[in-house]
C-alpha cells in the first residue's frame, strides 16, 4: 500500500508541475486562441505557428528569448526542432509580413522583438478582422430588412 501512495502522491506532484508549466507557458504566450484566429483572419497565408510566433511578439514588450519562443511555438511536438527549422520560421514570416509594414527585429544573442509601431498596426489588423456586430432587423411595413451596421 506504501509504494501504491507513493506513486500516487508523486503522479499528483507531477499533474501539478505539468499544470504550472501551462500557465507559464500561456503567460508567455500572452494570447488565447481568439488572439490567434483575429492573426490568421487578417494575415490568412500565415501558419499557425507563425500566428503563434507573432501573436507571442505582439503581446510581448522588449525582446522574447529564443528559449521562449521555441517553448511556445514549438513546445506542443514534445522536442524541440533543429535550430534551422526555427529560424526558416521566423525568415519566412518576415517575409509575409514585409508587405504589411510589420517588422521582426533579431536581438543579436537574446532573441526577437517588434516594433511599437509594428505591435500597434498589427492591432488594428486584428480589429479589422473582428466580425461585423450582427445586423438588426427593421419590420417596417410588414417586411424583413437587414440593416448594415
Amino acid at each position: 500500500m506504501s509504494t501504491l501512495a507513493g506513486e500516487l502522491h508523486a503522479f499528483a506532484k507531477k499533474i501539478e508541475q505539468l499544470e504550472d508549466r501551462i500557465l507559464q507557458l500561456e503567460d508567455l504566450l500572452g494570447m488565447g486562441e481568439d488572439d490567434m484566429a483575429l492573426i490568421r483572419s487578417a494575415i490568412p497565408s500565415l501558419t499557425a505557428r507563425e500566428a503563434r510566433l507573432l501573436g507571442l511578439l505582439r503581446a510581448r514588450r522588449g525582446v522574447v528569448s529564443f528559449e521562449n519562443i521555441m517553448d511556445a511555438v514549438y513546445g506542443d511536438r514534445g522536442e524541440m526542432p533543429a535550430t534551422k527549422v526555427y529560424t526558416v520560421t521566423v525568415s519566412t514570416l518576415r517575409h509575409k509580413i514585409a508587405e504589411l509594414g510589420l517588422t521582426i527585429t533579431t536581438v543579436n544573442g537574446l532573441g526577437y522583438s517588434m516594433s511599437e509601431d509594428s505591435r500597434k498596426r498589427l492591432t488594428k489588423m486584428m480589429e479589422r478582422a473582428l466580425p461585423a456586430p450582427a445586423a438588426r432587423v427593421s419590420h417596417a411595413h410588414g417586411y424583413e430588412t437587414v440593416l448594415a451596421s
